[in-house]
């Protein structure tokens, strides 16, 4: 999965639908710093969740 271009999207929507990560979180049933961690562009020390990834996904209505 090329999670780059999942975060661009979610960003895009989040911007379009005037949602914050907070309202992801509610939406998703993640901690907001869940969402933070997942969203965070560049390397980080831990893997990116599938799981969020199709949590994410399913709520905003978007394509993985």
């Amino acid at each position: 999965m090329d999670f780059a271009r999942f975060i661009s999207k979610v960003a895009a929507e989040m911007k379009l639908r005037g949602l914050k990560y907070k309202d992801l979180a509610v939406m998703t049933g993640y901690r907001e710093s869940t969402i933070k961690v997942f969203m965070a562009l560049g390397v980080t020390s831990r893997p990116r969740s599938p799981r969020v990834a199709k949590k994410l996904s399913e709520a905003l209505d978007i394509e993985l």
